[in-house]
């Protein structure tokens, strides 16, 4: 009787055990399925002005969203920058700023350390560590400097290829004219009754990932007329609305437009030949 009961607990027992122990691999199963952002990051120093750059980019396959999450810097064991940054990056995504200037003097080891609270919740809180030297003495960082601007090539997403859609969307009465056209243009299409015109154009990303910091040019007749700075694409295009300030001749003459993204070339394109479209306008009325 004594040896029956026994078997019967010992069954309980492994029944039991073998129970929770698979509930237990299914609980971790289910875990590494579970969609979480994944934040790492690089350090990328800025010759001269020994400008340090970040770049913090999302491996997981969940949105990072706005929450805020700390940043610390070392260097030589002293904290030398603490901030927070909050801002949301895409599965696959990546955000670029530039944390201050510091006096170039010496070569310094830099630890890095995204998301020291450890306020998000990752798919590996082991890779949020960066280390790096920089030939720069290390006092202090200044805040964020602007969290957008002209980034680093050496940040920039590898491929990207920007372009400018072929049809241009001018004037109040929204006239479209192609790549190579021509479009005529009288006082009725300024800006109410002035010498500034509408001009509305599309940016493609062709290739690759989202990218900003972007400079694009207008031109009429070879000067520029309207600059826009900082210009964020996604992975798809960016809407680009301006006002245009042409040097108007008489009436009847013929001016050309050109519009130029990534200006000076900052991006490292596949394919630079596409960066540009060129039409016609002819005034009447001036």
């Amino acid at each position: 009787m004594k040896k029956v009961v026994l078997m019967l607990l010992v069954s309980c027992f492994l029944f039991t055990w073998g129970f929770t122990g698979q509930e237990g691999q299914n609980e971790l199963f289910a875990q590494s399925r579970k969609r979480l952002p994944d934040l790492v990051g690089k350090a990328f120093v800025e010759n001269g002005s020994c400008r340090l750059w970040l770049q913090l980019k999302n491996i997981g396959n969940a949105l990072l969203d706005n929450k805020s999450f700390r940043i610390v810097v070392i260097a030589h064991g002293i904290v030398v920058y603490d901030d927070f940054q909050s801002t949301p990056i895409a599965p696959g995504g990546n955000f670029s700023f530039g944390i201050g200037n510091f006096t170039v003097k010496e070569k310094t080891r830099l630890k890095i350390i995204l998301d020291a609270d450890n306020t998000i919740k990752e798919k590996n809180e082991a890779n949020n560590e960066i280390r790096t030297t920089v030939e720069c003495e290390v006092q202090s960082f200044t805040k964020p400097v602007e969290l957008v601007q002209t980034i680093p090539t050496a940040l920039q997403p590898v491929g990207s290829d920007l372009a400018v859609d072929p049809v241009v969307i001018i004037g109040e009465s929204q006239q479209k004219v192609k790549n190579g056209g021509t479009v005529t243009l009288t006082r009725d299409d300024s800006y109410d009754n002035s010498r500034a015109f509408y001009l509305k154009y599309y940016m493609l990303n062709l290739k690759g990932k989202a990218v900003s910091g972007i400079k694009n040019e207008v031109y009429y007749n070879g000067v520029s007329v309207a600059t826009q700075t900082d210009v964020s694409i996604g992975v798809a295009r960016a809407e680009i609305s301006l006002q245009m300030y042409p040097t108007f001749g008489k009436t009847g003459d013929y001016g050309t437009v050109k519009i130029v993204v990534d200006s000076d070339n900052k991006l490292n394109e596949p394919d630079e030949t596409n960066n540009t479209i060129t039409f016609y306008v002819k005034l009447q009325g001036y």
